[in-house]
Order: C-alpha cells, then sequence, then structure tokens
C-alpha cells in the first residue's frame, strides 16, 4: 500500500476529530434542532462522485463532504432509495427530499433549488473509440450520435447550445461507455473524471479521449428553494474546508490506485477455462443429485411396500372395530362404490339391510328420492370425494335430509375418510341440532330485525336532528360575531346552551347505543393529561361564571406525564362527572384528583376522583344512579334538566378500559365519585416544561386545599412552592439581588389590606398574580395596583406553564411579531343541498378568509370542478345525502377524474354513524366533520388539508 493511499486512509479517521463546529446563531441552532435530519437524493450510478455500494451504502467524493458538513453542523444525512436520477429530481422538486450533493447548477435546476458555492471542477470531454480520428471542437460533431447521461449538465449543454447534434441519452454512466464500446453511439461527452473512473473500474479498452470542450462541470450542493438558511450554512462549511481536506478526497477518489486481481478478470482473460470449470463442476453436481434423488426413491419405494402390508394385515381387525362401533358406519369400494360394510349402528339407524344396498347408487335412490335434490347431493359428495383424493386428504364433511326405511327424515353429516382403495363414511345424526339451530335462527333473525330497525331509526333520527341542529348552532355562532345589545346576547347564549344540551343528548343516546351493541371502540394513542386538565378548565370556567363554586385540580407528582389509551372517552368521562359535581353543587368546592394506585413498567393504573359538598344522595338514590335514563329522583330532571344517561355511559366506558366506577354519598353532605383505569406508559417521552428553570414561587392564601393542589403540580416539574397565611408572616428582603421569589401567587379572597402590601411587592418588580374564580373575573380587587396579573382558577399544569413564559417573555421585552391569517387565499367548494346549512358553511368558511363557491348537488359539482380545473379549489366540502347525485356517488365519480385523484374532499354531514364514516372512506373521501359544525374543528381540518405539508 503507498503512501497516498495511507494518507487518505489516515485522514478518513481522524476527520470527525479534526472537523470543528461551526459558531451559529440562535436562529441556525433552532433550525437545525427542527431539522435534525436532512433527506439527501442522489445518483447511484455515477462513481466516482457518488454511487450506492453492494449494501446501499453511500460513497464517493459527495458521501466524504457529507461526512464534513455532518460533524460540523450535527446533523444527520438520510440517503434517498436506489432510483434513477430524473426521478430524484422530480422528488427535489416536490421537496420530498431536501438536497443533492452533486450537481451543476443550471437555469432550470434554479427554479427549484439554491447552490452553494462549487467544491469539485472537471472538464467536460469527448470520448470516442480508438480508431475514430480526434476532434477540435463540439460544432465538429453536428449529425453524429452523441451518447449523454439523461438530465445530466451534459445532456442540457447539447439541447439548449448544440441543437445539429443527435444526443443519445442513456440513465447511467456504465451504460453510456458500454454503448460506446458496442457502437451504439459515435461518441461520448461525459465529465472527465467520471468517465475515466468507470473506464479503469471496467477495464475498457479501445476508448480515447477525443477532445475536450471549453465547458466545466463545477459540482455545489443542490439545497431545497425554501431553506435558504441551510443553503448558507453548507456555503460556510464549505469555505473552512482545508486545502488538506480537498486534497485527502481527491487522493481517495481520483488517484491512480493498484487494483488486485479478481475472479472477474481472470474471466476477461481467460473465458474458455472458465467455461471449462463450469461445465465439468456442473456435470458433477448433476450426477450427485441423481445418485441422491434415486437413491431416496428406492428407499420410498421400500417403505411404501411395508405400509401396504402393513394395511393388509390390520384390515381384519379394523373391520371388526368398525362393525362393533357406536357410530353408523358404511365402506365402500371401487370406481362403482361398491358396499363392502355396513355396521350395526347404520342398520338400526336406517333401517336398510346389507342385501338391499349394493352400490353406492343404491343408496342415493333410497336416501334421497327426489330426483333433484338426488342430483344435486351426488354432485356435491363426488366434488368433495374428488378434491379430497387429488389432495390427498379427508373428505371435508358434508350435511343432507336423508329418508329412512321407515320414511322418516334424519338430518345427517357424513365424514368420509380415504382408506387406500376404501371409502370409510361415517353417518352422524344431528336432527336434534337440526331442530334447535331452526329455532335459534328464527330467534336470531328476529333480534337482528330489532337491532336493524333501531340502528336504523338512530341513524336517521340522528340526521334528521343535526341537520337543523347545524343551522341553529351555526347561525348563532355567526350572529355571535355581529353587534349586539346585553339582553341580546344573553339571550343568544342562552339559545348556544339550549341547543349543545340537545345535542349532548343525542351524542349520549348514541354512545349507549354503541355500548349495548358492543361496536364501540376504543383507541390506544399516546396523550398527554395536561391536555385532558385543560379542556376540564374550560368546562370549569364556563360552568362556574355566575355561581360561587370552587373547582380545584389535584394531579400527584408520580402521575406520567405521557399515557397511552383512549383519551377522548376518557376525557367523556371526567367532564360528565366534573359537570355534573358543579350542576348539583349550588355553593362551594369542588375538587378533582388523580393519583397512581399501581406502577409497571410500560402501564400504570391511575385513580381518578371528582368530589363535591352539593346536595348529595341517599343510598336509594345511588343504587340507580348508573341505570340508562334514570337520575336520582324525578325532581332533579325538573331542577337541573338531562336524560341521566351520561352516568350510564361513564359507567360502561370505565368498564371498557378495565375499571369500575364508585360513589359515595350522603344528603347535603356532597358526592364523591372515583373509577380506576389502566393506561399504557411511555417512558421515553419528554416529561416536565420546556426550558428546565426551576422557578421559586410564594402562594398567599388562607384556603387549605389550594396549597395542596398547587404543590402537586409544582412539583411534577421541581419548582418550589412556598405558602404563606398573609403577606405580613412573610419575610421579604425586597432589596435582595436576585429576588428571593420569581413570583407571587396571591389569593384574591385576602383581606383588602393584603392589597396595599401588593404595592411594596410590586414597586420592586417582583411579577405579582392574583388568583381568581370565574364568578370574580369582572371583580378587581380593592387597591389593587395597575399592571398585576390575574390567574383563573382552576390552576392547571398548562395555565402555570404559560404563566411562566408570559412572565418570562414580558421581562425579556420579547415582541412577537403579527401573525399572518393561514387560509388567507384559499378556495373552497361548498356542496350542500340545505339552504340554511349552505348559508351557515359559507359564512363560516369566509369568517377564515376563505373564497367560496357552492353546488346544490354532487352533478352540479362534478361539472363545476370538470369546467373549473384540478388546480382552481383547495378542497371540496361535501354533503351525503343530496338529490340527483349524492355525496358518496359524486366522490366516487371525481376520483375517476384525470387529475382529480389528490383534491382534498371533505364530508361535512349529519350522518356520523362509524358505517357512514367507513362508507366515506370507502369512497375516496380525504375526511369527515360531523354536523353541527364547530369552527374550530373546520379550521383544524382545512388547515391539515390545504397546508403547505399537506401538499
Amino acid at each position: 500500500m503507498g503512501f497516498p493511499r495511507v494518507a487518505w486512509l489516515l485522514w478518513l479517521l481522524l476527520m470527525p476529530l479534526a472537523a470543528s463546529a461551526l459558531t451559529l446563531s440562535a436562529a441556525e441552532r433552532e433550525w437545525l434542532a427542527q431539522h435534525p435530519v436532512i433527506r439527501v437524493g442522489i445518483d447511484p450510478e455515477w462513481p466516482p462522485y457518488e454511487f450506492l455500494d453492494d449494501q446501499s451504502r453511500h460513497q464517493g467524493i459527495s458521501a466524504d463532504y457529507l461526512k464534513l458538513v455532518s460533524a460540523r453542523l450535527g446533523v444527520r444525512f438520510a440517503v434517498g432509495p436506489r432510483q434513477p436520477w430524473s426521478k430524484t429530481q422530480l422528488q427535489l422538486q416536490q421537496k420530498t427530499l431536501d438536497i443533492t450533493p452533486s450537481i451543476t447548477e443550471t437555469p432550470s435546476r434554479r427554479d427549484f433549488l439554491l447552490f452553494t458555492r462549487p467544491y469539485l471542477r472537471f472538464p467536460v470531454v469527448i470520448l470516442t473509440r480508438t480508431e475514430t480520428p480526434f476532434l477540435g471542437q463540439l460544432e465538429d460533431l453536428n449529425g453524429q450520435r452523441v451518447g449523454v447521461e439523461a438530465d445530466y449538465f451534459t445532456d442540457e449543454i447539447l439541447k439548449t447550445r448544440y441543437p445539429g447534434i443527435k444526443p443519445v441519452r442513456y440513465r447511467f454512466l456504465d451504460e453510456l461507455v458500454s454503448g460506446l464500446s458496442m457502437g451504439e453511439v459515435d461518441y461520448v461527452l461525459s465529465n472527465h473524471a467520471s468517465a475515466s473512473w468507470l473506464v479503469q473500474s471496467l477495464h475498457v479498452t479501445g476508448i480515447k479521449l477525443a477532445a475536450i470542450t471549453p465547458y466545466n462541470s463545477p459540482l455545489s450542493i443542490g439545497v431545497r428553494d425554501d431553506w435558504p438558511l441551510l443553503a448558507g450554512l453548507l456555503d460556510r462549511v464549505i469555505a473552512e474546508i482545508t486545502p488538506a481536506e480537498h486534497a485527502a478526497i481527491r487522493e481517495k477518489w481520483l488517484g491512480v490506485h493498484k487494483r488486485e486481481f479478481s475472479l472477474l478478470d481472470y474471466w476477461r482473460y481467460r473465458p474458455g477455462a472458465v467455461l471449462s470449470g463450469v461445465a465439468f463442476f456442473s456435470g458433477l453436481a448433476v450426477l450427485v443429485v441423481f445418485l441422491f434423488f434415486r437413491m431416496r426413491l428406492q428407499q420410498r419405494h421400500r417403505q411404501e411396500a411395508e405400509v401396504r402390508r402393513a394395511l393388509e394385515e390390520s384390515e381384519e381387525r379394523f373391520r371388526l372395530m368398525i362393525e362393533n362401533a357406536p357410530i353408523a358406519f358404511a365402506i365402500f369400494s371401487g370406481k362403482e362404490g361398491e358396499v363392502s360394510l355396513l355396521n350395526r349402528c347404520f342398520i338400526k339407524m336406517f333401517g336398510y339391510e346389507p342385501n338391499e344396498l349394493h352400490t353406492v347408487g343404491d343408496w342415493w335412490v333410497r336416501a334421497y328420492p327426489d330426483p333433484v335434490y338426488r342430483d344435486a347431493i351426488r354432485r356435491d359428495w363426488f366434488g368433495r370425494l374428488s378434491a379430497a383424493r387429488q389432495a390427498g386428504q379427508d373428505m371435508e364433511p358434508m350435511e343432507a335430509r336423508v329418508v329412512c326405511r321407515n320414511g322418516d327424515f334424519r338430518h345427517v353429516r357424513f365424514h368420509s375418510f380415504l382408506l387406500g382403495k376404501l371409502n370409510l363414511v361415517a353417518f352422524i345424526d344431528i336432527t336434534p341440532d337440526k331442530e334447535n339451530e331452526a329455532v335459534l335462527r328464527a330467534a336470531k333473525e328476529a333480534a337482528e330485525s330489532a337491532t336493524r330497525a333501531k340502528s336504523e331509526f338512530l341513524a336517521n333520527m340522528s340526521h334528521e336532528i343535526r341537520t337543523p341542529m347545524n343551522g341553529i348552532l351555526g347561525l348563532s355562532h355567526l350572529l355571535e360575531m355581529t353587534t349586539l345589545d346585553e339582553q341580546q346576547r344573553d339571550y343568544l347564549t342562552r339559545l348556544q346552551n339550549s341547543g349543545e344540551l340537545l345535542l349532548q343528548i343525542l351524542n349520549d343516546i348514541l354512545d349507549l347505543s354503541k355500548v349495548e351493541s358492543g361496536k364501540l371502540t376504543l383507541e390506544e394513542e399516546p396523550f398527554r393529561l395536561e391536555q385532558l386538565l385543560e379542556s376540564l378548565r374550560n368546562l370549569a370556567v364556563s360552568a362556574t361564571q355566575d355561581k360561587p363554586v370552587q373547582v380545584c385540580f389535584r394531579i400527584e407528582p408520580e402521575v406520567p406525564f405521557v399515557l397511552v389509551g383512549d383519551a377522548l372517552r376518557l376525557l367523556q368521562v371526567l367532564m360528565n362527572l366534573l359537570g355534573n359535581a358543579i350542576k348539583f353543587t349550588p355553593e362551594g368546592r369542588v375538587d378533582l384528583a388523580v393519583s397512581v394506585r399501581e406502577q409497571h413498567e410500560d402501564a400504570v393504573i391511575l385513580d381518578f376522583g371528582v368530589s363535591d359538598n352539593g346536595i348529595g344522595m341517599t343510598p336509594e338514590q345511588q343504587s340507580r344512579i348508573f341505570e340508562a335514563f334514570r337520575q336520582a329522583d324525578a325532581s332533579m330532571t325538573r331542577r337541573f334538566g338531562g336524560t341521566g344517561l351520561g352516568l350510564a355511559i361513564c359507567q360502561r366506558l370505565v368498564g371498557l378500559m378495565g375499571g369500575a366506577m364508585q360513589v359515595r354519598s350522603a344528603v347535603g353532605a356532597g358526592s364523591t365519585f372515583s373509577f380506576q383505569v389502566r393506561l399504557g406508559v411511555l417512558r421515553d417521552a419528554e416529561d416536565g416544561p420546556q426550558d428546565a428553570v426551576a422557578l421559586r414561587i410564594l402562594l398567599v392564601t388562607r384556603d387549605a386545599g389550594l396549597p395542596r393542589a398547587v404543590r402537586a403540580l409544582v412539583g411534577r416539574w421541581g419548582w418550589r412552592l412556598d405558602v404563606a397565611g398573609d403577606l405580613g408572616s412573610v419575610c421579604l428582603d425586597v432589596t435582595a439581588m436576585p429576588p428571593p421569589y420569581d413570583w407571587v401567587l396571591f389569593d384574591a379572597d385576602l383581606p383588602g389590606e393584603q392589597c396595599q402590601e401588593c404595592r411594596r411587592l410590586t414597586g420592586v418588580s417582583l411579577p405579582l398574580v392574583v388568583l381568581q374564580f370565574p364568578w370574580q373575573e369582572r371583580l378587581r380587587p380593592a387597591g389593587l395596583p395597575e399592571g398585576v396579573r390575574t390567574l383563573i382558577k382552576p390552576v392547571t399544569p398548562i395555565s402555570l406553564k404559560d404563566l411562566a413564559i408570559r412572565i418570562r417573555e414580558e421581562g425579556a421585552a420579547v415582541v412577537r411579531p403579527p401573525m399572518a391569517a393561514p387560509l388567507a387565499g384559499k378556495r373552497v367548494l361548498l356542496v350542500e343541498d340545505n339552504a340554511v346549512n349552505q348559508l351557515v358553511g359559507r359564512r363560516m368558511l369566509e369568517s377564515l378568509g376563505v373564497r367560496v363557491d357552492t353546488a346544490d348537488d354532487g352533478k352540479l359539482a362534478l361539472d363545476l370542478l370538470a369546467a373549473s380545473g384540478m388546480n382552481c379549489y383547495d378542497a371540496v366540502f361535501m354533503d351525503l345525502q343530496m338529490p340527483v347525485l349524492d355525496g358518496l356517488e359524486a366522490t366516487a365519480m371525481l376520483r375517476g377524474m384525470p387529475g382529480f385523484d389528490a383534491l382534498p374532499v371533505i364530508a361535512m354531514t349529519a350522518n356520523v354513524m362509524p358505517a357512514d364514516r367507513e362508507a366515506c372512506r370507502l369512497a375516496g373521501m380525504t375526511d369527515f366533520i360531523g354536523k353541527p359544525i364547530r369552527l374550530e374543528e373546520l379550521t383544524r381540518v382545512l388547515l391539515k388539508w390545504t397546508s403547505a405539508e399537506a401538499s
């Protein structure tokens, strides 16, 4: 091994140590953290620049340069699959690939790529066969066949500057050189380094360098045009690569290295000897295989003879055993099915004597007197018998109705066993089973008919109620965005609450139906408990706006951050229990607690409890509280409303999650509902807040339960909480630097003189946060200084986290740029036959900045789409039940139209049963929105399917 090879190998080993990371700005570090993996598209057959070896590893000059970039930037490059260069370029345009490391900048590629400075240059040369004369320049090739690699820089040179030359395009470089060698083309235009590499590697002779063109092939790194920051970083890395590093890479791939002699070389130089050896060893292998199988065949013949002898010796014993068996047996033999044996049980069951049945044909005539039925049984029997003989297996069992000698009917199951030339048939009397089966079938059909009628009624009821409900709730939402006086807004709020209550009743009925029919399935997806608590907090804030009920959440620190289960159904249970607790507590307190009962490696059993000090229940009321359509007594329905379905559904949902629900209550002392569920745990998920700063907080309150709840929440993140009954009992050195606390939580229920103490604290810029209940939100404590922040109870991890972020950003004077409307300029087609729902859908979409066109049925929608073209609309919202052409048929026909296979089609319908969702999916719809339409869900779905990532 020469010194140059030792040098580049030593450089390759020390390269990661020599590479030094760039000095990056905060924005650059953030961008790289968000993009830890860069998708790379390469040409898999372009040595020495880049190629994939036998193990599909990225090799070549560009691969070594990417290693330098990876060491300096700390990113990982994921190389795409082996595919033609034209497909790689298409994926770069579509941005499913991010960069390509060896590319020459051209005008057409600037449309979708940014280019770094070149890191390597080589001249473009003309190769030809040895007998062809030398050339002077490219113009001398007019009218000649010139081979180029398709979609490469050389291909573009001929296209744009030499129209008189006849290009012959090849997919890969080795095909190009082979084409020249075989006379398919007269000349080849290629990069000098890559052509020389391949000629040496393939040991191709008879090819020479005809001319050097005035063109160079500078190689750069191409970056998708929407990532200018990455292009700049790569430029900086290339600029810092040392001359020694450049030289090492060139020596490794472009230096002249001695190649060891291989079997492939022996084939090139001595093909006759190789062929003779192959022929000799092939003949020897065939002979060995022949002798082996001949020996196996002889052994098999000996074994078959032994088996035949054993069968013959045991036949008599077998006949005796069958004759006395307690099951009816018959033995048939030969092609004609001659009756060899009818055992005693057969004669007793059917009444036929052996002298009455000579062949299987006699059996057919007597057992099946109806010729039509007889022919059907015969075809089935012989078909199964033939299939069994061909497969060498026992015949599939079959059933038939047999007429006995005395005229009685029996239902019989036949089991046939092939024993050499014999066919042993067992007859099992299943007449009692058939009679029971008929009774059960009738009962089953009656039950299924009732279930179908119930399901159809529920589906129709759901659709018919949801259609006008969509208009009521949608128009009330649109009305809410207009100018209203206080009385009108109050009426509108009551209208919306009534509509939401009606919708909840409808959902409860459908959920109960799903649970009872066994069609309700649970999801298994990761979720964060903090997100559920935030939804419960919104419920608590809304429900306690006008009543003095304190809601407090307590989550123990050992509860995992990321769980696995059905978050939606768990939230449904908790919202029902929390809503009931607030509803039945006129004044007082409601607590939600979550703790760990059992901890396992990949799962946890959690205890959930919701307690209140409301009206409570008697033991007799508790005994029927979980019955469907029942409340504790009729007076509750009159006072508080509701169907009595909520707790019944919650109990069954908890049961599906592997838990059980309990209730403890006393009249006038409140109630506690608790349950346990088993959930999975993601141990590797990120825990805690996004920053690791441990805060120190002072909580000033006289509420005995609040400190325990807040301490449990902040303890999950390692924050410290001190508690005081009033500010006078706290020794604060307000001149200390840093301050003794990061911020102070101050209960709004404390006496007014405490507010004067707040002035002293805020005077030294110590952040102060006043805790208020929802009904206190419109009131400001007397004497409270301006600029003091407020936090609405109940306190949750997300509300505390958001508060910490706001305090930190306000202290750092963070200025956020205004957010652009993400849906502005989008255009959609709304297909809806109901005039009110069409108006609601149009106005909701227009409130998001979306341009809306409408169609009254599927036929009009298809005509409009065909006339407008496939790029006119960003999405289509499609109702299902419409005249002329419904939504399912219209979507199926749209997917068959050229160019519309990727257009998002979103079902917007009152048909919300699981079968409806499946029908939408099979018809080719992209997503599903159930009526009544929620603006938040409408926004989420539209953003999902019209964003740049979705396209």
